[in-house]
């Protein structure tokens, strides 16, 4: 993919829905070549649960397709729908995966990053194991997601100044929030990250590789966390759309 190329991101729409045909490595030379630019970033893991929510949410459509810079296909249930639809092969590219590349880009190149959301201790270990990681790394601030002052938190992140920030507050109240508050924030890159910390720090154990490369991420969560069933059906109705929209 050359520089022309990843200045025209190729796009394909599932159940109406934008998504980016960007593998890993597309993705983060996409970002750092848009903020070398002086262009603000503002990342969307999208997966099945997202598009269903979007369907129903005003706001959550809208920022997908006005707000959002890069949509990475953050689910195998993308990968399965565009088989299905018969569209370009879409890359799989996870929000935990883009989170440790661009915190890599970020130590590399001398990046402040501040981390928001996830419980006060969750939050506080993970900005430890990642200065245990990267030692050079500049983490300029953190604040749990259980603080209700949202002008507080903004100020809060001013002042740090971060080039990057991670937003760990679930779906879609983080998209909402960065949204929301992302034309007062002094960052270059800002992403949603839902439940990163809580893999980061242990807290939730990632599927082992085998069952990350089969895309069976899905099963292993649901058989760790069996109160998520209720929101796992949401990728067969997903595929049953998909299926009756060709």
């Amino acid at each position: 993919m050359d520089t022309q190329e990843l200045m025209e991101l190729r796009k394909v729409r599932i159940l109406g829905k934008p998504v980016n045909l960007v593998n890993m490595q597309q993705a983060v030379n996409y970002l750092r070549e848009q903020m070398k630019k002086g262009k603000k970033q503002f990342v969307i893991a999208q997966n099945p649960e997202k598009i269903m929510k979007s369907l129903q949410d005003e706001e959550l459509s809208s920022i997908i397709e006005k707000k959002a810079t890069l949509l990475i296909a953050d689910g195998v249930g993308l990968v399965v729908a565009g088989k299905i639809l018969d569209l370009p092969p879409i890359p799989r590219v996870t929000g935990v995966g883009l989170f440790e590349e661009m915190v890599k880009v970020a130590d590399q190149e001398g990046k402040k990053i501040f981390l928001y959301g996830a419980a006060p201790d969750v939050v506080q270990k993970a900005e430890e194991i990642l200065q245990q990681r990267y030692p050079n790394l500049h983490v300029v601030g953190t604040q749990d997601g259980y603080e209700k002052d949202h002008e507080k938190i903004v100020r809060k992140i001013q002042q740090a100044e971060p080039d990057y920030l991670f937003v760990a507050l679930g779906s879609p109240r983080q998209e909402k929030w960065i949204a929301k508050y992302l034309d007062q924030l002094p960052v270059q890159y800002v992403m949603g990250v839902g439940g990163t910390f809580d893999v980061l720090t242990g807290n939730v154990k990632r599927a082992p590789v085998w069952m990350q490369k089969l895309g069976l991420e899905w099963l292993h969560r649901l058989i760790k966390q069996p109160t998520r069933a209720g929101r796992m059906m949401n990728l067969p109705k997903f595929l049953w759309r998909v299926i009756k929209s060709r």
